[in-house]
C-alpha cells in the first residue's frame, strides 16, 4: 500500500508542486497590495502627497485584480470530487483506497484553509483603510464581493487571468457585459457573493479572537498581568489592522 501510494506521489508529485505553490503565490499576493495600501494610507495622513495618491490607486487596482485568487482556491476541491468520482485512481489506489482519499482530503482541506486565509487577511487592510478614509465597510461590502465573486467567475469557468485586464482586457470585459442577460448567472454570482461576505465575516472575528489570545500568552510569558479582566466583549473593530 505504501510502495502504491509513494509511486502515485513520485509520478505526480513535481506538477502538483508547482500547481500548488503557483496558485498559493497569486493568493498571497493581494495580501502583501493590502498591506502596502495600508501602509501608504496610513503615510499619507502625515505627509500627504501627489505621488502617494497615485501610488494607492494603483494598489488598490492591483489588489482588486488579484484577491479572487485566494478565494479561488476554495473551488480546489472539485479537483477531488472528481478523484472520488474516478474508478481508474480507485483501482490504482490497490486495497486501501480509503487512505489515499483521506490522504488527498487532508490535501484540499489545507490548501483550501490557505486560501481561505489569505483571503480574510487580503481583506482585513482594506477595511482598515475605509476606517482611515471614514466610509464604513458595510457600505461598499456588497459591491466589493460581488466584484471578486465575479473574478472567481472569469478564472474558474472562463480561465481568464489577472494580468488580463492589461494584456487582452476585451477577454475580461466582453463576457463581463453579457452577464445582465444571463439571469442565472447573476444569482449564482450574487449568492456567491454574499456567501463571501458571511465567510468573511466570520473568519475575520476568528482572526480577531486569536491577536487576543496571543496578546494574553505573550503577556503571560512576559510575566504581566493577565488582560482577561479586562478582556473587552464582543468586537472591537477601532484597533483592528
Amino acid at each position: 500500500m505504501l510502495s502504491k501510494f509513494m509511486e502515485i506521489l513520485a509520478v505526480h508529485g513535481t506538477a502538483v508542486v508547482r500547481w500548488v505553490g503557483w496558485n498559493v503565490s497569486l493568493a498571497v499576493i493581494p495580501v502583501l497590495f493590502g498591506y502596502a495600501l495600508l501602509g501608504v494610507v496610513k503615510s499619507s495622513r502625515t505627509r500627504p502627497s501627489l505621488w502617494k495618491s497615485i501610488g494607492a490607486a494603483l494598489l488598490l487596482g492591483l489588489w482588486l485584480a488579484f484577491v479572487p485568487n485566494t478565494c479561488y482556491l476554495l473551488t480546489e476541491w472539485r479537483h477531488f470530487l472528481v478523484n472520488v468520482a474516478n474508478p481508474d485512481l480507485l483501482r490504482d489506489a490497490g486495497t486501501h483506497p480509503k487512505i489515499i482519499l483521506s490522504a488527498e482530503a487532508f490535501f484540499f482541506f489545507v490548501y483550501s484553509g490557505i486560501g481561505t486565509l489569505c483571503f480574510v487577511l487580503a481583506i482585513r487592510p482594506i477595511e482598515a483603510t475605509l476606517r482611515i478614509w471614514k466610509k464604513p465597510f458595510w457600505s461598499v461590502a456588497f459591491a466589493l464581493f460581488f466584484l471578486i465573486s465575479l473574478g472567481v467567475y472569469l478564472g474558474l469557468i472562463l480561465r481568464l487571468n489577472s494580468w488580463d485586464l492589461v494584456s487582452d482586457p476585451d477577454s475580461v470585459f466582453l463576457p463581463i457585459s453579457k452577464i445582465p442577460g444571463n439571469h442565472l448567472l447573476l444569482v449564482v454570482l450574487v449568492v456567491f457573493a454574499l456567501f463571501l461576505w458571511g465567510l468573511y465575516e466570520a473568519l475575520d472575528i476568528w482572526v480577531d479572537g486569536m491577536l487576543l489570545r496571543w496578546e494574553v500568552i505573550a503577556k503571560r510569558h512576559n510575566g504581566g498581568p493577565s488582560p482577561a479582566a479586562g478582556r473587552p466583549k464582543g468586537r472591537n473593530r477601532s484597533k483592528k489592522a
